[in-house]
């Protein structure tokens, strides 16, 4: 269903940056249930072509549910969302749900939408890399994938921005998701999410931990990014570890013929 991945908007306002507006707007009729209610588990929706679709919270604390007709709305990804945002209207014929929807294969980003790049690549909603005075992280468009050089060419990070400990503490975006739940979620990224006293420089380059999804930083061997082993677990580009990296089934060793 749409549970999770819709929210509560006002559906008008500025497209994302890199962005466009919503694709088309659809209005449905929808029923109230109970807080923690289940929905759609009745015959609400038992016209043909019908589909039963989450509209969040209503007036008073009650669980909504629209019913539209399944071709008017975007299809759902593999995780089962369509790319729609909603708001709930009251008007004198009753409560109607309204989404504003993206076409199937585009991302839902602030009030509007990221559609698919020219080659089919798919685009992630991000927010802009702020200013030294703060100003920014509105939400924008930016490819899949992107190197954290690339999101701040554009001025659209992933994971959001933090400090770049190479130039001055200026706004960067933030290399990899880390672990939020550490004193310090990557030493070794040259952007540190709010200061740099706990940064550890890398003496031949930084690359990404493939053992950790390409989301920890690691400190490449002798001989830098160019040197680097496919069987060696931090690769140079988080991409890397999904197109390069060969997992070790019995670890890594050092190859002696080489003197590395």
């Amino acid at each position: 269903g749409m549970s999770g991945s819709m929210s509560r908007g006002r559906l008008s306002g500025t497209p994302p940056i890199h962005g466009n507006h919503f694709d088309h707007f659809q209005t449905c009729p929808a029923v109230s249930y109970p807080k923690h209610s289940e929905i759609c588990t009745d015959l609400q929706c038992s016209s043909a072509g019908q589909v039963c679709l989450s509209c969040g919270w209503g007036p008073n604390s009650t669980n909504l549910a629209a019913c539209c007709q399944k071709d008017d709305m975007p299809l759902p990804d593999k995780r089962g969302r369509r790319p729609c945002e909603r708001q709930y209207v009251t008007t004198t014929a009753g409560i109607f749900c309204k989404f504003g929807c993206c076409t199937t294969g585009s991302t839902v980003c602030g009030d509007g939408c990221c559609k698919p790049g020219d080659s089919g690549a798919t685009h992630n909603c991000g927010r802009s890399l702020p200013t030294r005075h703060g100003k920014g992280r509105k939400p924008c468009c930016i490819v899949e994938g992107s190197s954290p050089r690339k999101q701040e060419e554009s001025g659209c990070c992933i994971r959001g921005d933090g400090l770049n400990c190479l130039q001055n503490e200026t706004p960067c975006c933030l290399w990899t998701q880390g672990n939020e739940r550490a004193q310090d979620p990557d030493p070794h990224s040259p952007c540190q999410p709010q200061n740099c006293s706990l940064y550890q420089p890398c003496a031949h380059g930084e690359g990404f931990d493939c053992t950790f999804h390409g989301q920890r930083i690691c400190c490449l061997r002798p001989g830098g990014a160019r040197a680097v082993s496919e069987a060696d677990p931090c690769q140079p580009q988080e991409v890397d570890c999904k197109n390069r990296w060969t997992n070790c089934s019995h670890g890594v060793g050092s190859e002696c013929s080489y003197n590395v």
